[in-house]
């Protein structure tokens, strides 16, 4: 038994020594990553098949989610998509013994490192039930040292009558730690509003930033627009005696930018906070 502990122990380091090694080289690329958090059965894995069109097991019991599912988030028409990848992660559940703790740490790591938190909540549940969850949900975020924005969505709104409707809105609005965050009712059983909680997310993001870039018309130029266009949001081109292209990107990739642009004897023109 002690040897299969030790065995499984060194895998799971293995396990978040490679996930570490992921999210650096994410970073580096210019992706943002948004993590998934709440207790199980709240609605997670739906609401990860929605924004990424992935097809993560949904299921009504504990532990379904078992390890992490990371994808990118589909594109919207209104919204500057800027590479986004998006990570479902492992469900918080009540009165977990220290050892399970232990074991899920790798998974809740992607929390932990997240750019921003929406914290799904099942707003069909009682109000009582609610608040609760509202309150351990945001210990274990400061547990798991969480200094991201964290939205809250309140999900299964489609089953909510009159009468729970108006006591979940009064619970909101008279909630604090909720008040001073962004918050929005869903359903991810209707799908709607889901380009009005996109759009939250992506207005949640740290350091957006807008630049100018003017371009030599060469093969070299081609090139790097190629890499703009799989790294950031670019938002226009234009064609004269230079290329002109403007574009939104994580504040982390605008060095590599600078370096790639003054190589081809381009330049930046413009820099400046965007703000969506």
């Amino acid at each position: 038994i002690k040897k299969q502990i030790k065995k499984i122990g060194n895998h799971l380091k293995k396990i978040e020594n490679s996930r570490s090694l992921q999210r650096k080289h994410r970073h580096r690329q210019g992706f943002y990553l948004i993590s998934l958090a709440g207790y199980t059965n709240a609605g997670k894995s739906s609401l990860m098949n929605i924004l990424t069109d992935a097809q993560v097991q949904v299921e009504g019991k504990l532990f379904s989610t078992l390890s992490t599912t990371t994808r990118k988030l589909t594109d919207r028409q209104d919204v500057p998509m800027v590479p986004v990848l998006l990570t479902d992660t492992v469900g918080f559940i009540d009165d977990l013994p220290s050892w399970v703790i232990d074991a899920f740490h790798a998974a809740l790591e992607e929390v932990e490192m997240a750019d921003v938190v929406v914290l799904v909540i099942d707003a069909s549940e009682p109000i009582h039930e609610i608040e609760r969850k509202v309150r351990v949900s945001f210990s274990e975020l400061r547990e798991l040292n969480v200094s991201a924005p964290v939205i809250l969505v309140f999900n299964k709104r489609d089953l909510l009558g009159t009468e729970e409707q108006v006591q979940l809105e009064h619970f909101i609005e008279n909630t604090e730690v909720i008040t001073s965050r962004r918050y929005m009712l869903f359903s991810t059983k209707k799908g709607d509003h889901i380009d009005e909680l996109v759009h939250v997310m992506y207005a949640s993001l740290p350091n957006l930033v807008e630049l100018e870039v003017h371009l030599p018309i060469t093969s070299e130029a081609q090139s790097l627009l190629s890499f703009l266009y799989s790294t950031t949001n670019v938002q226009n081109v234009q064609y004269g005696k230079k290329i002109a292209i403007t574009l939104t990107c994580n504040r982390k990739l605008v060095q590599k930018i600078q370096n790639k642009v003054f190589l081809i004897d381009g330049e930046v023109v413009l820099q400046k906070q965007k703000n969506i």
